[in-house]
């Protein structure tokens, strides 16, 4: 009653793992979601089912990616914060505090004549 060997005994090795989509459309995937399309719109302009692109961008290259830049906006606010606070402060030399307008004369005068052409004088 030996019908022949199982399908396990068959079997060569371990499955091949699937290899990673390295098709131009791929790349197309990757770049696009990076510039910031959904992955609705990928899908659907790609003509890929929203899973296949949802693969694509998990893969370790695009999150590698993600991370840096996540990392570099981040790292940027502490920058941002103190450029602002600077400029509202009056200490920027390229930006004018927002007071400053106020004892202006020159600013005064066209604030003035602006809120007088508004009334109708």
């Amino acid at each position: 009653m030996e019908s022949g060997p199982s399908p396990r005994s068959r079997q060569t090795g371990p499955m091949p793992a699937k290899k990673p989509l390295l098709t131009p459309q791929g790349e197309r995937v990757k770049a696009r979601f990076i510039a910031g399309d959904s992955v609705r719109k990928i899908a659907r302009e790609e003509q890929i089912s929203r899973e296949k692109v949802t693969h694509i961008i998990r893969s370790e290259d695009v999150q590698a990616y993600i991370r840096e830049m996540r990392e570099l906006f981040f790292g940027l606010g502490h920058l941002a914060l103190s450029a602002v606070r600077n400029a509202l402060e009056g200490r920027s030399p390229r930006v004018p505090a927002l007071n400053r307008h106020r004892r202006d004369p020159k600013c005064l005068r066209t604030a003035n004549s602006l809120a007088a052409s508004d009334r109708g004088g």
